[in-house]
Order: structure tokens, then sequence, then C-alpha cells
């Protein structure tokens, strides 16, 4: 199977299922009150840059890295249930990690529920470090980041 991962507008059909696969795996660990993910409206500024993964051409998955002057954070990182287990999750956070250092950020920061596991484990797996609250900290959320610097 072919995998490709593209920068979309958060806003098309396709963008917008894929967004909504996310809120449901949020919902099911966590009240809609407790999720603060942020809504396609906000992941259309030009500040974000949207990605969407396609396996032989079918949307399996997205995250987003939102940039300020301080900082870019990963969000909104989604695989569909089907396709867990195969790399489509660290193929987007590679592709994210891309987007950084394309747009001349050498850390890429996150934030994320305390009762992901499975998200908590791919992010541990692939070098993200614990990290103080940013963003106005939430008891709920663990925070980390990940130096894009190359190694000396």
């Amino acid at each position: 199977m072919k995998l490709t991962i593209a920068p979309e507008d958060p806003t098309t059909p396709t963008a917008l299922a894929l967004i909504e696969g996310c809120d449901q795996a949020l919902f099911a660990v966590y009240t809609p009150e407790k999720c603060a993910a942020p809504s396609p409206e906000t992941l259309a500024t030009p500040n974000t840059t949207f990605l969407v993964a396609r396996q032989d051409g079918i949307a399996v998955g997205c995250v987003a890295v939102m940039t300020n002057k301080d900082r870019a954070v990963m969000n909104r990182l989604y695989a569909a249930p089907s396709t867990r287990g195969q790399g489509v999750g660290l193929a987007l956070v590679d592709a994210a990690e891309r987007v950084a250092l394309d747009l001349g950020y050498d850390a890429l920061d996150l934030k994320t529920g305390a009762l992901l596991d499975a998200a908590v484990a791919l992010y541990r797996r692939h070098g993200y470090a614990p990290c103080p609250p940013f963003g106005g900290g939430d008891a709920d959320l663990l925070y980390f980041s990940k130096s894009l610097k190359p190694s000396p």
C-alpha cells in the first residue's frame, strides 16, 4: 500500500470527516467539555499547515502544525482505526516535523490527553520528552517537546 501525505484545506468534506474521527476518538475517553481541540476553521488559518495521509488514495489520517512567533505545535494527530499499527501515525509525526523544520522551527511541541495511552506511547517512542505546560496549561494534559536539530 502506498501512503502519501500532503497539505489540504481542513474545511473540505474529506478533512472534516477525519477531524470528526479525531473528535470521536477523543470523546470515547473524555467528555466534550474536556476536549479543546482546534476547530476546522481555526485549522484553516494562515499559521496552520493541515496534512492529510492517504493510503492508496483513501484519506486515513491527519495532523496539524500550528505556529506562532515562539513555537510550532503539533495538533489533531489522527489515524483511522483500520490503519492503526501500520505506521500511519508515525508517518504523520515525521511529516509534521518536516513542516516545522521547513518553517524554521528547531523544536516541535504538543499536548495530549493523559488518558490517551497509545498517543503518549507513540510520542515517547518518537523522541518526545515531557516539557513545561504551554498555552494556558491544563492538569488533564501532558506536554511534550522534541528538538528537531540534527545530532552532532
